[in-house]
């Protein structure tokens, strides 16, 4: 059971590096619009290209990959105005998802996810909140599945780690950067909750994503299983 849930929650997590606490320092609300703002410039036509290093369990390798985010389409669903983004760095790892951005911070959203056979629809993850401050902390709507007669519940927890922060990736310089981390709570059927797959964020203020590393933890030990570094990128 563990097997398949691990495999679940790292598909989840594959969407999809000076802190301050001052308000003076606050990185500030979102500008622009529902698809082109602060810390996700998610315009039509933008490209976003990315180094992933994954590292395989059972071989103890590292294996290394290019991936190309593009927003495709510009479209309205449920009501909203959010961004078609085509790429392997969505949530759940499908071809396509959704991201929209208000002034209280940038949601994603999966139209269909498939989680051990299950198909889980029009699922929220809340990325980003603004105004950053360093501590603040949001949580998701839970997702439910079963796995082998066992169900499941998974929340996913937001905290920023740290705001103004200047982070060099893949050689670039970005000196407006926000730190943030993803914990998944699980909950199942006879067992206490526990936390299993960690996911530190960077956002940059201009480029929107620069970098994400994905942990998974149990009771015996702790992989690095994912490793994605901005390379290339291209707003319109």
């Amino acid at each position: 059971m563990k097997k398949h849930l691990l495999l679940g929650l790292i598909a989840l997590s594959t969407l999809l590096t000076a802190c301050s606490n001052d308000d003076d320092n606050d990185p500030g609300t979102i500008l622009g619009n529902a698809v082109n703002c602060d810390y996700a410039p998610y315009s039509l036509g933008s490209t976003f290209t990315f180094e992933n290093k994954s590292y395989d369990q059972y071989s103890g390798q590292w294996q290394t990959s290019l991936s190309t985010n593009e927003v495709v389409e510009i479209t309205t669903y449920l009501g909203e105005t959010w961004a078609v983004i085509q790429g392997q760095q969505q949530i759940g790892g499908s071809a396509e998802g959704l991201a929209r951005c208000s002034e209280y911070g940038l949601t994603l959203l999966s139209k269909s996810l498939e989680i051990n056979g299950q198909t889980i629809t029009d699922q929220e993850f809340p990325m980003l909140k603004l105004p950053a401050t360093v501590g603040k902390t949001w949580a998701s709507e839970p997702i439910e599945f079963d796995v082998m007669g066992f169900t499941n519940k998974v929340t996913y927890v937001f905290e920023i780690i740290g705001v103004n922060q200047t982070q060099t990736i893949a050689g670039v310089t970005y000196d407006e950067v926000v730190e943030v981390e993803e914990r998944t709570v699980t909950e199942i059927d006879g067992f206490p909750p526990y936390e299993g797959t960690k996911t530190t964020r960077y956002y940059d203020k201009e480029a929107g994503l620069i970098s994400s590393v994905i942990t998974f933890s149990n009771f015996v030990w702790t992989d690095t299983l994912v490793v994605s570094n901005l390379i290339d990128y291209d707003i319109q």
